[in-house]
């Protein structure tokens, strides 16, 4: 099960409990990817999910959420980084990354006291 809140501010505590379950807090940030979409930059998105949770229900959670920004046409991608670490690819405008055996990973591997810095390059298509 997800637990999930938005902040409007940085929360204080890095890690909480929710019924009993030890959460931690994601801190998403993505590139802006058209001179519009600056308007609303900085794109961030805060949020908590139990720290057992794997990297898909840490992406189902984005992609309810439709953090990343639709683009037309096709052949570009998002990297999903963590910690500078490449953890997951997202085609064109899907909402779960491409499949990968990473996905079943739980988050705590690249948790830092409590919590995860997640950011999204945006990749351009190329012709």
């Amino acid at each position: 099960m997800i637990w999930a809140r938005m902040f409007a501010p940085w929360p204080s505590v890095c890690s909480a409990k929710h019924q009993g379950m030890a959460l931690c807090v994601v801190h998403a940030t993505r590139d802006s990817v058209s001179a519009g979409d600056d308007i609303d930059a900085p794109h961030e998105f805060t949020f908590e999910i139990e720290q057992t949770a794997s990297l898909h229900e840490l992406f189902r959670q984005i992609g309810n959420a439709r953090y990343l920004a639709n683009v037309a046409g096709q052949g570009h991608h998002w990297h999903a980084a963590i910690g500078g670490e490449l953890v997951a690819t997202f085609s064109a405008n899907n909402r779960m990354p491409g499949p990968s055996l990473r996905l079943g990973t739980p988050i705590s591997q690249w948790m830092t006291q409590g919590k995860i810095d997640l950011n999204f390059t945006y990749v351009s298509a190329t012709y």
